[in-house]
């Protein structure tokens, strides 16, 4: 199972008591839990923070919780879709839900919250966003190691003397050396024809003999 001991939890909510109930319960999970305690302060923890989901009541005196989700949503930020789980005191008419859904909610809790609900979902959507960061950091690494075969596909500084290699930084060092740094290529050292009859014109002959 993955770990998700290092994703961010912000809880957004006006009532202090509420904000420190949800936070005891999902402690238990071992993530870092954020707390706001109104839709502007929660628009500044967003921008700050890579957040796995955002838990928000919908009543708040300074910005509702649709208004706030209105603004993340259309936030010029790479995590602007983040999950927003609402909590209500009541999910009134479908129009009130309606309304949470349009403005980027992907789930409601009632007040008061049970734990179990919200652990259960908090959990599942701290492991998909731990996920995509696994996703994201490999996708990192094979574009390095593309860039770094498109570099050896270039042209590569050799000596024509020694045939030392220079490196990126300017430095010179054997060809071996510079595909053990920059390739996952390992150079298997054998003696050509040519270089046999020169330096071992002995045994060449007698395998021109021999053949």
């Amino acid at each position: 199972m993955i770990s998700i001991a290092s994703e961010k939890v912000l809880i957004v909510d006006d009532s202090p008591l509420s904000r420190q109930i949800m936070s005891k319960m999902l402690s238990d999970l071992g993530v870092e839990v954020l707390t706001a305690e109104s839709g502007a302060e929660a628009l500044e923890m967003f921008q700050k923070h890579d957040l796995a989901i955002i838990v928000m009541d919908v009543m708040m005196n300074d910005m509702d919780g649709f208004a706030a989700a209105r603004k993340i949503r259309h936030l010029e930020h790479p995590n602007s879709h983040v999950p927003i789980i609402f909590v209500t005191a009541t999910l009134g008419d479908t129009d009130h839900v309606f309304k949470g859904y349009d403005s980027g909610a992907v789930d409601y809790l009632l007040k008061p919250v049970d734990s179990k609900p919200l652990q259960s979902k908090v959990q599942v959507f701290c492991e998909l966003h731990a996920q995509r960061r696994v996703i994201d950091r490999k996708n990192r690494e094979l574009q390095k190691h593309i860039d770094e075969i498109e570099t050896l596909r270039g042209l590569i500084p050799i000596c024509a003397s020694c045939k030392s290699v220079r490196d990126d930084a300017g430095f010179w060092q054997s060809i071996e050396g510079y595909f053990a740094e920059h390739s996952t290529t390992r150079l298997s050292h054998s003696i050509c024809p040519d270089c046999a009859e020169r330096l071992y014109p002995d045994v060449a002959s007698e395998n021109r003999e021999s053949n």
